[in-house]
């Protein structure tokens, strides 16, 4: 068990960390991550990252562009904030047992 603090996040942290075509994982089911979210987007990414979205509908929502402004949404739910991203073709995957139920 390590008792050592883990090393602060900042934006240049986020920068070094993240490269083209990663993945990021945004679990929305623990709660909207705004915390971790509002630092990384004070890194301005462009990269072209894949955002596998978590989302509970009602609870919580994911702007993408938080991450990277070339990301492109992963979602299970299609949520009316998702509208713009699809529009662009920045909407990845909406899973047909979700899309009829959770509609935009």
């Amino acid at each position: 068990m390590t008792t050592a603090h883990p090393p602060q996040l900042t934006p240049a942290a986020v920068r070094d960390h993240f490269h083209s075509s990663d993945t990021v994982l945004v679990a929305g089911g623990c709660g909207q991550p705004d915390a971790v979210l509002d630092i990384v987007a004070q890194a301005r990414l462009d990269l072209p990252l894949t955002v596998m979205d978590c989302s509970v509908p009602g609870m919580t929502e994911l702007d993408p562009d938080r991450i990277s402004s070339a990301s492109t949404l992963n979602t299970g739910f299609f949520l009316g904030g998702y509208r713009r991203l699809h529009a662009a073709g920045r909407l990845d995957w909406v899973p047909a047992f979700h899309s009829a139920r959770y509609r935009a």
